[in-house]
């Protein structure tokens, strides 16, 4: 095996969890593969919950933070009667991620996965994590606002159980079909590009942008609290705003500025 070689001058241990896609020892016995670096231990069934940090609670907590700022955006879509408001692009929903990631995941969430799964023998273990309390609620009326007629129960839609499948094991019939398949024709392309609902996204250009952060800026000041660090924030912004669009006309070319009769 390729990760075998790797290990070349060292002893270590695989951990590997009941995925049907994982070589067995019989496997191993059966083609004549000898492990010289590697000594495979397998885990339990039904631990993964129990014994990987990320399924104690990280991905579940990640979720709920996701989720719940996708439901925001898409509740301010349709209060603001965009057209098509469930259309999201991708490039939104990376950033819903990365701010979910930054901005509201805790790092004390991940040290009490791993302290839960006593990745460690000197710690003590701690209760599955669960989202926190506060959000759970705001996910259940954000669920509310959608009217949806059978709404998922929230600990349903962060646990949905599919995902906990890591593999599926074709029957003979899916085989058969596979195979069927492959041999059949492939259908023309089709001449129109209905199916293709990507957008472009609009360009903003400079001018438009510093309007914006200074309306923003304005928006801050005006509140009863005080927001110094925002106003920081977007003053950095819009002088590097300008200075972008300040470098922009440096960089025309002389023949840009001559007009042709």
């Amino acid at each position: 095996m390729a990760f075998d070689r790797r290990m070349d001058g060292r002893k270590v241990i695989l951990f590997l969890d009941n995925c049907s896609a994982h070589i067995k020892d019989v496997d191993l016995e059966k083609f004549n593969i000898q492990l010289r670096n590697t000594t495979l231990l397998y885990l339990s069934p039904n631990t993964t919950s129990k014994i990987q940090p990320c399924d104690a609670g990280i991905i579940r907590t990640f979720k709920a933070y996701y989720r719940c700022r996708f439901n925001n955006q898409l509740l301010s879509r349709i209060k603001s009667s965009v057209a098509d408001p469930e259309k999201i692009n991708l490039l939104d929903n990376i950033q819903n991620a990365i701010t979910a990631w930054k901005q509201d995941f805790q790092s004390t969430t991940i040290k009490n996965c791993f302290q839960h799964c006593q990745l460690r023998s000197d710690v003590t273990a701690t209760q599955e994590i669960e989202p926190p309390a506060e959000l759970v609620p705001e996910l259940e009326e954000q669920i509310r606002q959608f009217h949806y007629r059978n709404p998922m129960e929230i600990h349903n839609l962060l646990n949905y159980p599919d995902e906990e499948i890591v593999v599926s094991v074709p029957t003979d019939n899916d085989i058969i079909e596979a195979i069927i398949e492959q041999f059949q024709p492939s259908p023309l392309p089709a001449d129109n590009d209905d199916d293709d609902d990507s957008q472009e996204l609009p360009v903003v250009t400079s001018r438009e942008a510093s309007e914006m952060l200074s309306k923003l800026q304005l928006f801050w000041t005006q509140q009863k609290d005080s927001y110094p660090a925002f106003v920081d924030s977007i003053v950095k912004m819009n002088d590097r705003v300008r200075h972008l669009h300040q470098n922009s006309l440096k960089q025309r070319p002389i023949t840009n500025y001559f007009h042709h009769n």
